[in-house]
């Protein structure tokens, strides 16, 4: 009996996933569904969305707001399915976690309206009679502006599901832009991997064939298009008759990524010229002095060393009678 009841206890103790991973794998399984949506896949999108509330039991995250993300877009998925009452149910759900959950405006079609309308007004009666406790008023901080660092980097540690495609770098104006893609296994081996991109108010998308680089697939967008102020873009995997097998993005709502202006050049150094200085003025030749005039011959001439010129030599005077 004590056996049983240390089993029992381990069983009820034993600890859910970690929260935080469990949303990124759930979040992770909502991109997923949204863009089998945009291909029409109805039914492998209500697959994925039923696996991700499965986890969200799992995971004790009833009451999280991701919670009401995957009711709603199943209840989406329902009504452009054509299964109204399976969608309005739903839509209950999400309504009851999350009163002001949304549906994305890609999906927002008259079949979800209509569906989301009705579970609203089913829902709001018992919101009123159970108002939620006032919630104390936070000033929101303020948005900071997209810049050019690029988009915040994924995971690369948590299994690709469907297509993961970013950027290498900063887009700068003027530089090519490296494209990176991964393919999930959920995907399968695609025949081919398609890169679309154009300027932001462009009206066509380019496209260029993406080459294998082991795992991934790279392709660079030209530098000629890497214009001001932001890139659009988005990946597409093929499969051999050319039909899509996944997205990441798509022609309505593409991926979206900021070009910052180019660095300004260094300015060049000029060397500084050298002042011309001016040359010394020229001096004139010293005139040489007038030569001594010579004597005539025969004149005499003094010679310093006469005895009789000699000033050290006294000459005794004769005695005077």
């Amino acid at each position: 009996m004590n056996v049983w009841f240390a089993i029992l206890w381990m069983w009820q103790a034993a600890p859910a996933p970690a929260a935080s991973q469990a949303r990124a794998q759930i979040a992770q399984q909502i991109r997923a569904a949204g863009e089998n949506l945009d291909l029409g896949d109805y039914n492998e999108a209500i697959a994925g969305l039923s696996r991700a509330l499965n986890q969200v039991r799992q995971a004790q995250l009833a009451r999280d707001p991701i919670a009401a993300n995957v009711e709603a877009l199943l209840g989406a998925t329902l009504a452009l399915a054509g299964k109204p009452n399976d969608a309005v149910a739903h839509f209950r759900a999400a309504l009851r976690i999350n009163s002001h959950v949304k549906v994305e405006e890609r999906f927002w079609k008259p079949p979800v309206q209509s569906a989301f309308e009705q579970a609203r007004g089913q829902v709001a009666p018992v919101a009123a009679a159970n108002p939620p406790p006032a919630e104390p008023k936070t000033t929101a901080p303020p948005v900071p502006k997209p810049s050019a660092a690029g988009p915040p980097p994924e995971d690369d540690n948590t299994p690709v599901t469907g297509i993961r495609a970013r950027a290498m770098v900063a887009a700068e104006a003027g530089r090519a832009l490296p494209i990176q893609a991964k393919v999930g296994a959920d995907v399968g081996t695609p025949a081919k991997v398609m890169l679309f991109y154009r300027a932001t108010g462009g009206s066509k998308f380019t496209e260029l064939v993406m080459s294998p680089n082991g795992e991934a697939y790279k392709a660079a967008i030209p530098a000629a298009e890497v214009k001001l102020p932001a890139l659009q873009y988005y990946v597409e995997a093929r499969d051999a008759k050319n039909r899509p097998l996944a997205r990441r993005g798509n022609p309505d709502r593409p991926l979206a990524m900021p070009v910052a202006e180019p660095d300004a050049p260094p300015r060049p150094t000029v060397a500084k010229k050298a002042k011309r200085t001016a040359p010394p003025p020229e001096v004139a030749p010293t005139a040489a002095p007038p030569a001594k005039a010579k004597k005539k011959t025969g004149e005499d001439e003094e010679n310093p060393f006469d005895e009789e010129h000699d000033p050290t030599k006294v000459v005794p005077k004769a005695p005077t009678k």
